[in-house]
């Protein structure tokens, strides 16, 4: 007797359905898992990559803030003794300049136009004073147009790491 004949055929229906059923689930089960581990995979790859960016990022920044602060210590260093300086090269019996040399100067070094009624009110100022006065301005400049040297520098190593660390992950 076939064991097969004595199921009913609604049964029958039945079992292969619950078959494809669980042929389904499986294969959705393996596949999920599989689609996981792709993720988990390329996750930690991207992961270890953000990290190796992010230490070579603060090797640059660590490197190049030295390099700024040496050379600021350096450019200082040199106004000072420039200052110093300033009684051997513009003696003390050097003629005071005239009041529109301070007018104009302060004008300058706040980057506006002179206003005439603040004429009357300069006074003469003595050569040395007037002298250190400008070697401070040009301290300070210096020590400006190196921080954005030093900030240039920064971007663009800062550009190139990312660069070349972002290599396209494989799909």
């Amino acid at each position: 007797m076939n064991l097969l004949a004595a199921v009913p055929w609604p049964w029958r229906l039945a079992a292969i359905a619950s078959m494809a059923a669980g042929c389904v689930a499986f294969g959705y089960v393996k596949g999920s898992a599989a689609v996981q581990d792709h993720w988990d995979r390329t996750l930690s790859t991207e992961t270890i990559a953000a990290a190796k960016v992010i230490v070579k990022q603060g090797q640059v920044t660590e490197r190049i803030v030295i390099q700024y602060v040496d050379r600021v210590r350096y450019i200082r260093e040199t106004g000072k003794a420039i200052i110093k300086e300033v009684p051997v090269y513009v003696p003390l019996d050097t003629p005071d300049l005239p009041a529109g040399f301070r007018w104009l100067h302060d004008a300058a070094a706040a980057g506006t136009v002179p206003d005439p009624a603040e004429r009357a009110d300069a006074a003469a100022v003595p050569a040395q004073t007037a002298t250190t006065t400008v070697v401070e301005n040009y301290t300070t400049c210096n020590t400006t147009r190196e921080q954005v040297i030093k900030l240039q520098q920064w971007i663009r190593e800062q550009q190139k790491i990312t660069s070349l660390c972002s290599t396209p992950v494989e799909r």
